[in-house]
């Protein structure tokens, strides 16, 4: 595994956009999920939850809520210049399933 904060913001941005374009989004509008990310990057998908926080932070990621597996309500993530990204007026309630 590599160290995570050696990884650029980058080359966490790009395993991001990967799953949302090979469709691995959570259910009911939500993003994808950092164990999806996990699936295109070298870092685990621990690592993936706390780097994706803190580009939330910095306006790189947006967080979405959806359903994962068995339709358990769970947050994840959207680049922020997704257009299914909300924008800042947009609530963001957990869906009911």
């Amino acid at each position: 595994m590599a160290t995570p904060y050696r990884v650029a913001d980058d080359d966490v941005m790009a395993p991001v956009r990967d799953a949302v374009d090979d469709d691995r989004r959570d259910a009911g509008g939500g993003g994808v999920h950092p164990r999806a990310i996990a699936d295109y990057s070298k870092l685990a998908a621990e690592t993936l939850t706390d780097r994706c926080r803190k580009l939330e932070q910095d306006g790189r990621l947006v967080e979405m809520h959806g359903w994962g597996p068995e339709l358990k309500a769970r947050k994840s993530y959207l680049p922020a210049d997704h257009e299914d990204a909300p924008s800042e007026e947009d609530s963001r309630v957990w869906p009911n399933p």
